[in-house]
């Protein structure tokens, strides 16, 4: 299964945006994205920032990177989960929290 990543290995990109502060003629520039590893191994969430004004620029990225089987376990503990089954459709709140 590819949920949301190309085949060359580029980002996805959760959220861009660029804005221009009242009284003054600074842009700035804000973009978040996830990306698998090549060896699926790893996914790093970045944040890049950039700080346009007349005369100078500025850019910082920070990244945040997490191993794939630590992330799936997490999610497996903490995400809400749903079942599914050409019979039934319901989810642990229908369950009253207890898992399979």
């Amino acid at each position: 299964m590819n949920i949301g990543c190309n085949s060359d290995n580029s980002p996805m990109i959760l959220s861009q945006r660029a804005s221009k502060r009242a009284g003054d003629a600074a842009l700035i520039v804000q973009q978040v994205s996830l990306q698998l590893a090549q060896d699926k191994s790893q996914i790093t969430l970045r944040r890049y920032f950039e700080h346009y004004q007349q005369d100078c620029g500025d850019w910082v990225e920070y990244t945040h990177s997490v191993s794939t089987r630590e992330l799936v376990q997490w999610l497996m503990t903490h995400g809400q989960l749903r079942i599914e089954s050409p019979q039934t459709t319901t989810t642990m709140q229908d369950r009253q929290g207890v898992r399979p």
